[in-house]
């Protein structure tokens, strides 16, 4: 009798110590996968930081540039020019329009010379 109970005693043990470790590796692979997760979600925000930076670099270049072109006398007249339209005295805008047809008018139709001198190819 005292040897089943050693017996059973070992049993139960045994089970025991085998769910507490389980229940650790359960805990272990459930803790390694959602810091897989967290540094996944890292990497995209780092590299989406990365290229808000080289935007931002890009940027920070171009302002710099312009800033430089303004100090000369050329970049102040352009950004005058770009900014409030400002011309110099006699300068002008010029627009070109085109004559209004009018829909309505009757076409002419081209004579039997003019059809017969396209249709040979001559004078074109």
């Amino acid at each position: 009798m005292a040897k089943n109970r050693k017996f059973i005693h070992r049993i139960i043990m045994s089970r025991f110590w085998l769910s507490i470790f389980l229940c650790i590796v359960l805990l272990l692979v459930l803790y390694s996968t959602s810091l897989f997760v967290k540094r996944e979600k890292v990497w995209k925000k780092v590299n989406q930081l990365e290229q808000e930076k080289k935007m931002l670099l890009e940027r920070k270049d171009y302002i710099k540039n312009k800033n430089e072109s303004i100090e000369h006398g050329i970049g102040k007249e352009t950004i005058l020019r770009d900014k409030w339209n400002v011309v110099r005295p006699g300068e002008g805008i010029i627009v070109f329009t085109e004559p209004e047809i009018d829909p309505n008018a009757a076409k002419e139709k081209p004579s039997l010379w003019w059809r017969l001198r396209h249709f040979l190819h001559f004078g074109r």
